[in-house]
């Protein structure tokens, strides 16, 4: 999360602004508040981490063990997925979006990928990237409980992002 951003139960996106009043060289006067954000700000979003010129994190991928190594600073997922057994990376679509309807108002939409599996596996964890290697993750997730696939099932992997 970036210095100034807040998390806070009466709103999924806050921001704190700050100004100081510098008189004779010295800070006289703070003044604070906390922003609203209107619904185009909520689609401008919605339309940056989805996709657009921004490269948006739509890209799906599974991992083989759980994610117990993950840290605040990782950077991939443990133990992903190659080009093995129809599992590989790979850009899934976004659907679903719901728009804000009111100043602060949620919006969220989905990330839907439909893996077809080519082998026996267990697919514990799934993750967002931006790119179909490499990129930045999003995020990251285990699942409660593990995925049994084997060859010829379908794996659909459905993410919601709440904005």
């Amino acid at each position: 999360m970036q210095q100034g951003m807040v998390a806070g139960p009466e709103k999924r996106y806050k921001c704190r602004v700050l100004a100081d009043v510098i008189r004779d060289g010295r800070v006289v006067q703070t003044v604070e508040g906390e922003n609203s954000r209107p619904v185009v700000g909520g689609n401008w979003q919605a339309a940056v981490m989805w996709g657009s010129a921004w490269g948006g994190a739509n890209y799906v991928a599974c991992g083989w063990t759980p994610s117990t190594a993950m840290t605040k600073d990782s950077t991939t997922l443990d133990n992903e997925f190659g080009a093995v057994m129809g599992l590989q990376r790979a850009v899934g679509a976004t659907q679903n979006y719901v728009a804000p309807s009111t100043n602060d108002g949620a919006a969220s939409y989905e990330v839907y990928k439909s893996f077809s599996v080519t082998g026996t596996t267990t697919v514990y964890s799934s993750a967002l990237f931006t790119a179909a290697s490499g990129g930045t993750m999003f995020v990251y997730a285990d699942f409660g409980t593990a995925a049994s696939v084997a060859s010829g099932d379908t794996l659909n992997v459905t993410w919601t992002v709440n904005l």
